[in-house]
């Protein structure tokens, strides 16, 4: 599964995506993990649904938050993904 990047305002993230058709599956991980967690279900939704993962900034491929006060936490995570989704035209 290649990584793609997008660059936000809080910084550059990585996503998985398959896309697929239909309303997307937006995968996000917990703490100390990463995209790649979610390969299993990655695989059985492929060819079914679109399924996009990313990895939260400062996880795995992601850059760190260009401002950690930002985005360090659940508003400021939400507030990245939601603007990475919007330039992906998701």
């Amino acid at each position: 599964m290649p990584n793609e990047l997008v660059e936000t305002s809080h910084g550059t993230i990585a996503f998985i995506d398959t896309k697929g058709d239909g309303v997307p599956v937006v995968m996000v991980h917990a703490n100390s993990v990463c995209k790649e967690s979610f390969a299993p279900q990655i695989d059985a939704l492929a060819g079914i649904r679109r399924v996009i993962a990313f990895d939260l900034l400062g996880h795995r491929a992601s850059a760190d938050a260009l401002n950690p006060k930002r985005t360090y936490g659940m508003g400021g995570y939400a507030d990245a993904l939601l603007e990475a989704l919007e330039i992906m035209g998701v």
